[in-house]
C-alpha cells in the first residue's frame, strides 16, 4: 500500500472512531432523556451529523495556542 492510501485508511478510521463515541453518548444521553418514547433515534444519523458538523471543522480551525500572542523577548 501507498502512503497516500495508508494515510487515508487511518484518519478515515480514526474519524469513524471519534464519531462512533459521540454518537454513543448522544444515544445514551436521549435514551435517558427520553424515557417515555419508544425509539432513540437513528445511530448512522447521528455519526454523519457528528462527522460533517462537529468533526470535520474542528480539524480545520486552528489551535487555540495560535491565536495567543507570543510573550516577548527582551
Amino acid at each position: 500500500m501507498s502512503y497516500l492510501s495508508q494515510m487515508l485508511g487511518l484518519t478515515f478510521h480514526q474519524f469513524l472512531s471519534a464519531a462512533t463515541g459521540i454518537a454513543l453518548a448522544i444515544a445514551v444521553i436521549r435514551g435517558v432523556a427520553r424515557h417515555s418514547a419508544k425509539t432513540i433515534g437513528n445511530f448512522y444519523v447521528d455519526i454523519v451529523r457528528c462527522t460533517l458538523y462537529v468533526l470535520i471543522p474542528s480539524r480545520w480551525s486552528p489551535p487555540s495556542s495560535w491565536s495567543r500572542a507570543a510573550p516577548s523577548r527582551t
